[in-house]
């Protein structure tokens, strides 16, 4: 025989729950200290249901991200539950009082903020009853997904020299090995790790592109995904998506020419747009300009959940690509020196290449 269901307040949920499952004392403990004066940025995109009657033309819907201030999401939630349609809420740089909002109003389960908030090490974890993954046939009656991939970017160090070849300098890294965010930044800080490449063994001095190499750092980062599979079962075709990204990281001066890669298909020649160009600044940037230019989802109806998070994976997916292409190249750069050195290596360019 079944319990009796209590009903509690969201912060008292999470507090009875972390009671039993030490996985959640991360969330109870954002719920208590969590800085609500953090910058959070929100938008929200709405999707009706402009699916044509049967003689009716086609037309493509326009796709308008809305910006809402913090203040103004608690009476923002309560319109959207008397709208039908689907929903689209972005959130950057999560803090307490959203995950309070969204918590009561879209009742949202706590394992998915949980998820987004879980920032260890993902390789060496210490404590493992908080740290150990939910069951994956638990998480799919949860309704979210979490994707975790590392940012290459390329940094520029003020007077840094330009990369030595392996035992030229004392201290070949420009960056140190672990680069922490601002906490009164980040709800999130993400922990990002230092690599300096080392130039070709056959350096071309009037290549300028070989010639300027420049440091990089690999962050940790994830963005995470729930959708409201069941919805209000008094309204047809109502659900709600929310995708939350972590704070835009402002560190380190970025290089020029590493900025997010953009998705948007460019006009045909002889025609040319500087809005077909993404130089956005944020991955929920790049992904709002993104929504706006998919075909897919201009069309009539209501779109899949897949067909909205599209351009999100192609985003994940080229960081992935661009993380392999730096450590594939760097170990050709160092298969290159070691055919160049040969036995002449001594310690001090082995210990350079090798750490």
């Amino acid at each position: 025989m079944d319990a009796p269901t209590q009903t509690h307040i969201y912060e008292e949920i999470v507090k009875l729950t972390k009671e039993g499952i030490p996985t959640f004392v991360p969330l109870h403990k954002f719920l208590l200290e969590g800085d609500n004066r953090l910058d959070c940025k929100i938008t929200l995109v709405d999707f009706e249901d402009d699916s044509p009657k049967l003689g009716e033309p086609k037309q493509e819907k326009r796709i308008e991200p809305r910006k809402v201030e913090i203040s103004a999401l608690g009476n923002e939630l309560k319109k959207l539950e008397l709208t039908e349609g689907h929903r689209l809420l972005l959130l950057e740089n999560l803090t307490q009082k959203i995950i309070t909002l969204l918590g009561e109003h879209w009742k949202v389960p706590p394992d998915f903020f949980l998820a987004h908030l879980e920032n260890s090490n993902w390789y060496n974890l210490l404590n493992i009853p908080q740290n150990l993954p939910g069951l994956s046939s638990v998480q799919s009656l949860d309704g979210y997904v979490r994707f975790q991939f590392i940012v290459p970017r390329e940094f520029e160090i003020a007077d840094a020299p330009v990369p030595q070849p392996p035992g030229s300098t004392e201290n070949h890294d420009q960056l140190p090995d672990r680069v922490h965010e601002d906490p009164d930044n980040a709800s999130v800080p993400r922990v990002a790790g230092g690599f300096t490449p080392f130039p070709p063994h056959h350096l071309d001095p009037e290549d300028l592109f070989e010639t300027k190499l420049h440091p990089v750092a690999f962050v940790r980062n994830s963005v995470t995904i729930w959708f409201n599979k069941e919805g209000n079962k008094r309204k047809k075709a109502v659900s709600t998506s929310i995708v939350l990204f972590g704070a835009k990281d402002s560190r380190f001066k970025k290089r020029d020419n590493s900025k997010y890669r953009s998705f948007i298909p460019r006009r045909q020649p002889p025609y040319f747009s500087d809005d077909d160009i993404g130089g956005q600044s944020s991955y929920k940037e790049s992904f709002e300009k993104c929504l706006q230019k998919n075909k897919h989802i201009q069309e009539p109806g209501l779109p899949r959940p897949f067909v909205l998070l599209e351009d999100l994976c192609c985003i994940i997916a080229s960081e992935w690509l661009v993380f392999n292409t730096c450590i594939e190249r760097e170990l050709n750069t160092i298969e290159g020196w070691f055919e160049e050195l040969g036995e002449e290596c001594d310690g001090k360019q082995l210990h350079d290449l090798l750490h």
